[in-house]
């Protein structure tokens, strides 16, 4: 399909091109000049593999189009498993290699940023709809939201997987032995034909739909392909027409009743239908915007006829016509039935200026050395891996390392990779050369920390080690001790003689004991190779000279559990500060050391079990304690969690072949059923395989169904049932109430927060970064956020700043915040995997001055 329509709002029309298959969608940018440029890895992230319709339009009424893109992935768990098949791994990475860019199987709703594309289609709500075909976008209810129709159906089921496994596999050896080829009609005639309901998504908020589908009518099973809208009885709406496969088309009558205003550009030869055009309608509720392109959807046309809607009783205050040639016409009518018809005759120059583009930050130029990760690929040696734990860097500490009153920057490396100590200057930060770092380059650097080891007076390095390359055990998961001559010259120290040698999430400086030196708390995120068992953590006491005491047994017991973040903070109003922690599958808990142990302390947060990345503490509310912000998978996700229907993860050798599998399980109508596909769990599990089930029965089974009770009574068990990132306002007694960070901020995963004053107001906002690129293929990729500002109105109330007002612009996956004080202001650093950091200043005053 082509798309049309002027995306960068530049004043001339830009292509995007949908193609099937393995083939890229391509993007055409306008030169203005008669040329195009193709631009699509500038500004998607990601894009639809099997791209069929679609069509643009504004859903978030932010004058900007939005593209929506259909896809095949089925919205209904037995289609899902009876249909699908999702790209290895080595697939996956193939195409991207051969140019294929990022393609993922579901439909993708791109939400215009003006620089690049936000893709929200799993937190929208519309990336699932079976094979389809046909997008239209319009606003079907007249509520000022533009809505979607999504055409399904194919009418002889090519990918069903049994007819593939069974039928043609039957066909093929009887061709073999015969030598006689089956008529291709014959095998098409045998494939399996499923009509299939078409969709309707209703708009709720500009992000999220809720599907109305059966409630606006669209009840049928068909073999839809194409649909058009236009208003066929003259009342106001768009009524719908969708064609069929061996079927007869169809006819939907609107029978909306909100108000709306209706009119048709007309346009001077040869362009008398105004293509092109655009409209902005402005009332008391806010601002829509359309775009005359009457070519949309999968090989159809629509209505040239614009119809905006009012709801029940939006006042109108203007309508803005931007005319193909750059005139404006500028109107101010009133709504009703009779069509508003406008020509350009009385239109004028447009002496529309820009905005003045003021923005939060200003990006710095620096010589930080660009992360670079390996190409290990954790599925190849553990089997049933939702996401690889060996791409957790870059994580940076800072501090004054050689006493001239500059804050100094360290920035850990990947397996393979120098971690470097940059000192600050009066021209920025230059390199320091460390050679003890250079001899340890085969570690992977996952956490660190400055603090005065040795109590010198001056700040000493630990770097935690990490990764997935390794097994537990072995040298180069030992995490480090450097010890600071004062001058910020570094060699290792002795003072820590146990091997920790676990994937390390966090190192935490704290002085638990009350002595007056610093002790370490380790944290660990997994085992490695071994994901889903309990990781040892790691408490050293400091005898006051640097040489640390394993202690680990005394004072922590186990049932931590696989921990992402962690923080010291005094929740309690105590004056001692606890260690609150979070992590994959668990809950944020908080421990008290009692002078004796770490005890973990009752909170209201323990029916919060999610999938964290982050923990920090703040006071956000001024009420003078300290509040906790959760930074959780969130909502733009190919899986989904709740109390009622969460997530599992069940561990155990369940074809007893002395390896631990992995399956990951969602709660289905009271049933855990196992996401994975019948291929990918018979390629883990032998036991599947030996099963020799076809899909349309497996399709039905649950994790339950699949084992013998005994298996799954002996298998340790996980849930999560919350995936929404989160401020905790604390009650002064370590009681909590949640409320969840503004709706952009969910859009892709959260995995580092940092509060600071951004605005100058006297309130603590935050910075936020995340992504994820590193889920299975089944799972897409999360990378719908660059950079996040979150400004507080000072009761923790918090608000997302767009990008085009931030300015952060950060692309990639954001694993560590740092502020940084120099001559010239606080910088921040925003730490991202296998690509350089980024530098940002916060500009003079704030977005209200």
């Amino acid at each position: 399909g082509v798309t049309v329509g002027d995306i960068n709002n530049d004043g001339y029309d830009d292509l995007y091109i949908s193609n099937d298959f393995f083939e890229k969608d391509y993007f055409y940018l306008n030169q203005k000049d008669g040329t195009f440029r193709e631009s699509l890895e500038d500004y998607f992230s990601h894009i639809s593999h099997s791209s069929m319709g679609a069509d643009l339009r504004d859903v978030n009424n932010d004058g900007l189009l939005d593209l929506y893109v259909t896809d095949m992935l089925p919205n209904d768990d037995y289609r899902l498993k009876t249909t699908a098949s999702f790209d290895d791994i080595n697939l996956r990475n193939l195409k991207v290699q051969k140019g294929f860019y990022n393609q993922y199987m579901h439909n993708t709703l791109q939400i215009n940023k003006g620089k690049k594309f936000k893709e929200v289609a799993f937190h929208a709500g519309v990336a699932a709809s079976d094979w389809s075909w046909g997008a239209l976008m319009f606003d079907a209810d007249n509520d000022s939201y533009t809505d979607i129709f999504v055409c399904n159906g194919i009418y002889h089921d090519v990918i069903d997987l049994d007819f593939m496994d069974f039928f043609a596999n039957d066909l093929m050896q009887q061709m073999a032995l015969t030598g006689e080829k089956e008529d291709m009609n014959k095998v098409i005639e045998k494939m399996p034909s499923k009509a299939i309901q078409n969709l309707a998504f209703r708009n709720l908020s500009g992000l999220s739909f809720e599907d109305v589908s059966t409630s606006w009518g669209f009840d049928k099973e068909t073999f839809s392909n194409g649909a058009a809208y236009g208003d066929l009885d003259n009342d106001g709406d768009f009524d719908l027409v969708v064609n069929n496969v061996n079927q007869p088309a169809l006819i939907y009558q609107n029978t909306s009743t909100n108000k709306s205003i209706k009119l048709k550009l007309v346009g001077e030869a040869p362009n008398t239908s105004a293509v092109g055009a655009k409209v902005y309608l402005h009332t008391d509720k806010g601002m829509q915007y359309q775009q005359v392109n009457p070519t949309r959807g999968f090989q159809s046309s629509v209505d040239n006829h614009m119809v905006f809607g009012l709801g029940e009783d939006a006042r109108i205050d203007s309508l803005v016509i931007h005319w193909p040639d750059d005139r404006k016409s500028i109107l101010h009518p009133e709504p009703g039935p009779k069509t508003l018809v406008v020509t350009p005759d009385e239109a004028v120059a447009s002496l529309d200026t820009p905005s003045d583009g003021k923005e939060l930050f200003n990006h710095v130029t620096h010589d930080f050395t660009a992360h670079k990760e390996d190409d290990f690929i954790d599925y190849y040696y553990e089997r049933g891996l939702h996401r690889m734990l060996s791409k957790e860097g870059p994580k940076a500490a800072v501090a004054d390392v050689n006493g001239d009153g500059l804050e100094d920057v360290f920035i850990g490396g990947a397996y393979g990779q120098t971690g470097s100590i940059y000192l600050q200057t009066s021209n920025g930060f230059e390199l320091s050369e460390q050679p003890v770092l250079r001899r340890h380059s085969t570690f992977e650097d996952t956490a660190c920390a400055f603090f005065d080891a040795d109590n010198d007076g001056d700040q000493d390095l630990f770097v935690g080690s990490g990764g997935n390359h390794f097994t537990a055990g072995d040298d180069f998961l030992k995490d480090r001790l450097y010890l600071n001559d004062g001058s910020g010259n570094f060699e290792l120290g002795s003072g820590i003689k146990q091997g920790t040698s676990m994937n390390t999430a966090e190192v935490l400086p704290h002085d638990f004991d009350e002595d007056g030196d610093t002790d370490m708390v380790i944290l660990s995120r997994s085992v490695p190779a071994n994901y889903g068992l309990a990781p040892t953590h790691f408490v050293f006491q400091n005898d006051g000279n640097g040489q640390f005491n394993d202690v680990t047994s005394a004072v922590l017991s186990n049932g931590v559990g696989m921990i992402s973040s962690a923080v010291f903070v005094d929740i309690t109003g105590n004056g001692k500060k606890e260690l609150i922690t979070v992590g994959d599958w668990k809950h944020p808990k908080a421990y008290d050391f009692d002078g004796k142990a770490f005890k973990e302390l009752k909170t209201n947060l323990a029916d919060y079990s999610g999938w964290y990345y982050e923990v920090a503490a703040a006071d956000l509310d001024n009420d003078g304690d300290q509040d906790l912000i959760f930074g959780n998978h969130g909502s733009n996700s190919y899986v989904r969690a709740s109390a009622e229907n969460p997530l599992s993860l069940f561990i155990n050798d369940f074809d007893e072949n002395q390896t631990r599998d992995k399956i990951l399980t969602s709660r289905m109508e009271g049933k855990d059923m196992p996401i994975m596909l019948k291929k990918d769990m018979a390629d883990q599990i032998s036991a599947i395989k030996k099963q020799s089930i076809k899909h349309h029965v497996y399709a039905t089974k649950s994790i339950e169904e699949l084992f013998t009770p005994a298996l799954i009574k002996e298998s340790v068990r996980y849930d999560c049932n919350f995936m929404t990132s989160v401020v905790a306002l604390n009650d002064g007694k370590g009681g909590f109430t949640l409320n969840a960070l503004p709706e952009e901020a969910q859009l892709s995963s959260i995995k580092a927060v940092l509060p600071a004053d951004i605005d100058n107001d006297g309130d603590l906002d935050l910075l936020t970064g995340g992504n994820d690129f590193d889920l299975i293929p089944q799972f897409s990729r999360l990378d719908a956020s660059y950079g996040g500002v979150l400004l507080n109105d000072g009761k923790a109330g918090f608000t997302f700043v767009d990008e085009n007002q931030s300015g952060l612009w950060v692309d990639g996956q954001v694993k560590d915040i740092l502020p940084i004080k120099t001559a010239n202001g606080t910088f921040y650093l925003f730490l991202i995997n296998n690509a350089g950091p980024v530098l940002v200043q916060s500009a003079a005053g704030s977005l209200e001055q």
